[in-house]
């Protein structure tokens, strides 16, 4: 899948160590308290739906102010009512500063 093409490429390429980065999905177990905080709190790199981080800000899972870089994939999806443009629309309004 590409999740694990973009993973190893990070791994291998950039050099981030794989101890830095997960996979979040909407499926992906949550923690003792019920949601992602912990992953987004310990992790560097993501690799993620965008209804996941959609939905994730949304709860307050996800602080907004961490947010650094957003790489979205199928650009050509990031407008409208996709989840990648609400994505942006939440970090824009919040004024994020982020690449």
């Amino acid at each position: 899948p590409l999740v694990d093409q973009q993973m190893s490429a990070c791994h291998t390429i950039v050099g981030i160590p794989a101890s830095d980065t997960v996979v979040l999905m909407g499926s992906t177990k949550k923690d003792e308290s019920g949601s992602r905080r912990e992953f987004w709190r310990d992790k560097r790199l993501f690799f993620c739906t965008p209804h996941t981080v959609a939905n994730d800000l949304n709860s307050g899972d996800l602080d907004a102010n961490q947010v650094v870089c957003v790489v979205v994939d199928e650009a050509h999806h990031a407008r409208g009512e996709y989840a990648s443009a609400q994505v942006i629309r939440v970090l824009n309004e919040r004024n994020i500063n982020f690449r």
